[in-house]
């Protein structure tokens, strides 16, 4: 087992119990010089340092569920911050927000040269339904995730949803990045990027299958799945859609039972 051997260390003080001015006490005391002087020994001084570090306690990694990895370490991503701030009489009732990304960046001005700030954005939700992102930027750590939840609590976006999972499958672009999202059937849990999953929580689907491609910068990630997520069509409108296109293909083609696919094919054909 690994032990921190300073422990108890202090600088100036060791086996030899001596008075370092400017080390352990002041130069000058009053208007008089402080001469270096020996003092008393400890004589139970290494047996105290010995007892000390044997009462050190032994590091034991978090065990986490092959559920819940994703995230790991003392940062702060993945970690919840609570709701966003009430705003006047609306409070945020039954929201949480949970940190995606923090990091330092940095801003070269003329007068003050290199400014050094931290970014951080997060993501809330009701897990109903309701959900929104947020970049916030401040000095302090603390100053900038309270920024950024109480943004992601004014941009909040309602989402389709059927049950526990999405509409249909579809797939959303930010940049370089695609995200391909495929339904699934209750119990199959969240298959996905951690990021994604974290949106998933805040928004109330449990059951998904995720694939990125192209660039994994984590803010391009999150915009692109939110993209596909706001594009969605419910089974009322999917419907009308279909029932529009087949008697368009009734039209053009005859009284035959052509399926959505076909049509499809037609207009690429075209």
């Amino acid at each position: 087992m690994a032990k921190d051997l300073n422990k108890g260390q202090v600088i100036g003080v060791g086996s030899v119990n001596m008075v370092w001015p400017g080390l352990t006490v002041p130069v000058m005391r009053g208007r008089e010089l402080v001469e270096q002087q020996a003092l008393p020994q400890d004589p139970d001084r290494n047996e105290k340092l010995i007892k000390l570090r044997n009462e050190m306690g032994v590091f034991k990694r978090l065990k986490l569920s092959s559920m819940e990895r994703g995230w790991s370490g003392n940062k702060m991503p993945g970690r919840s911050i609570g709701p966003p701030d009430p705003i006047g009489e609306d409070k945020f009732e039954g929201f949480d927000t949970t940190v995606l990304e923090m990091k330092s960046v940095f801003n070269m001005t003329g007068n003050m040269g290199r400014k050094r700030r931290m970014s951080v954005f997060v993501v809330t939700g009701n897990k109903q339904g309701l959900a929104g992102f947020g970049l916030g930027k401040a000095i302090d750590g603390r100053a900038a995730m309270k920024s950024a939840k109480n943004r992601a609590g004014q941009k909040l976006m309602t989402i389709p949803m059927d049950n526990n999972t999405v509409c249909h499958d579809f797939f959303g672009q930010f940049g370089k990045t695609k995200v391909l999202v495929i339904k699934k059937p209750e119990g199959h849990g969240l298959v996905c990027h951690r990021a994604i999953k974290n949106i998933c929580e805040a928004i109330g689907i449990k059951d998904l299958y995720a694939k990125v491609e192209g660039s994994r910068n984590l803010q391009h990630i999150v915009k692109a799945f939110f993209v596909g997520l706001i594009q969605q069509v419910n089974k009322s409108l999917f419907y009308n859609i279909y029932k529009k296109n087949i008697f368009l293909i009734i039209h053009l083609y005859g009284k035959k039972k052509y399926s959505f696919q076909f049509y499809f094919r037609i207009r690429q054909k075209k």
